[in-house]
């Protein structure tokens, strides 16, 4: 196949000189429809490219036959704003010892597979896309990771990740749970919660609620007592608690709790649980900061308590109540908010060691994660 003639279509080969620089390829002497085209650019890196998307350059070719190349007919620039998405996961049994499996993933906004590989050890096990995305781009829908039958070299990085628990209760759902839309997979917002604790075997139960009520009399004013009944008539599961001073004293259920103390309750039942990874998403909302400021130490004594002290629980928080305590500066991982995107970092040399010497966090790295421009905000 000749160049395509730069007088008849200079715009055109100008175009395919900005796509090849920028590490679009496709292969028409393999490809025999124009389907077969589309799927070789996605696989190029245009996963979100649908085929109206698409502008055919037809070339001339030696003998008056005539092949098609396809390429994106949205600018670089455009490409820029659909930037992809990488996240890499490295595993091993302990901190500072090396990886047992490396799982990377990146996609697009469309959230088809850009790429997808695992390394157990050093050895790379995966890699795609492979020979069957390039004849079928369907499959960049899924990830091996997702499906039973194509995860069996790397399941176990499939049990760790299905063994993470999201927590984020919404009280609003859980108290009014029957008028919601519906409860999603994995119950993220805690409309389930009274039923896991009912699945809970008794004896278990009560260990753990035991705990609840330990914690609960250290830092909600007024309550005495929790625990677990069934309505009588309809089965209902429920909590119930005594707040008050003695001798006003009245037993209450989860529809008369504050949003605060459910809040609570749902993040120290889910400490209690299995799961070998908590994601713990703004604990200090509806809680006094008094309160705030004594969760750190609320999650290592509950997690000493049942010997699970190795467990991680990864947490997102703005609270200054809750970065005002001595934490290892070497676990937090700062977000800084750019004019396009915010970046993810751990603390600089210079940070680690303010913080060594005696300031906490919430001095140090706190106000970096703040807004350009947030002073604008005031009325003065």
């Amino acid at each position: 196949m000749r160049r395509p003639d730069n007088a008849d279509h200079p715009a055109e080969t100008e175009e395919l000189a900005k796509l090849q620089r920028a590490g679009y390829r496709a292969k028409p002497h393999n490809l025999r429809s124009g389907a077969q085209c589309f799927r070789q650019i996605q696989l190029a890196g245009c996963a979100s490219l649908s085929a109206r998307r698409l502008q055919a350059w037809r070339w001339r070719a030696a003998g008056g036959r005539a092949k098609t190349w396809w390429a994106p007919a949205y600018s670089l620039a455009g490409r820029k704003k659909n930037s992809e998405v990488l996240i890499q996961v490295e595993l091993s049994n302990a901190q500072g010892e090396p990886a047992q499996w490396i799982y990377s993933l990146s996609f697009k906004a469309d959230a088809r597979v850009g790429q997808e590989k695992v390394w157990r050890h050093t050895e790379l096990i995966l890699d795609r896309p492979n020979a069957g995305d390039l004849e079928d781009a369907l499959l960049l829908s899924q990830t091996f990771l997702e499906q039973s039958t194509a995860n069996k070299a790397f399941r176990e990085i499939a049990h760790f990740f299905a063994s993470t628990e999201y927590q984020h209760l919404v009280p609003a759902l859980l108290k009014h749970k029957h008028a919601s839309a519906g409860m999603l997979d994995d119950d993220p917002f805690g409309q389930g919660l009274l039923e896991r604790i009912a699945a809970c075997p008794e004896k278990n139960r009560a260990t753990k609620l035991k705990r609840l009520q330990a914690a609960l009399s250290a830092v909600v004013p007024t309550f005495q007592t929790l625990r677990f009944e069934r309505d009588a008539e309809t089965g209902a599961a429920h909590l119930e608690a005594v707040f008050g001073q003695q001798g006003a004293a009245q037993w209450q259920n989860e529809q008369q709790f504050s949003d605060g103390t459910l809040r609570l309750i749902g993040m120290l039942w889910s400490l209690q649980q299995e799961a070998s990874l908590l994601l713990l998403e703004e604990p200090e909302l509806s809680l006094n900061e008094a309160v705030v400021a004594l969760i750190p130490l609320m999650i290592d004594r509950l997690l000493r308590e049942q010997k699970a002290s190795s467990r991680q629980v990864l947490i997102t928080t703005h609270s200054e109540a809750l970065l005002d305590n001595p934490l290892d500066g070497r676990s937090i991982i700062l977000l800084e908010t750019g004019a396009e995107s915010s970046q993810a970092r751990t603390a600089t040399d210079q940070e680690l060691q303010l913080m060594d010497a005696g300031l906490s966090p919430a001095a140090v790295l706190l106000p970096k994660a703040q807004p350009a421009g947030l002073k604008a905000l005031g009325f003065s």
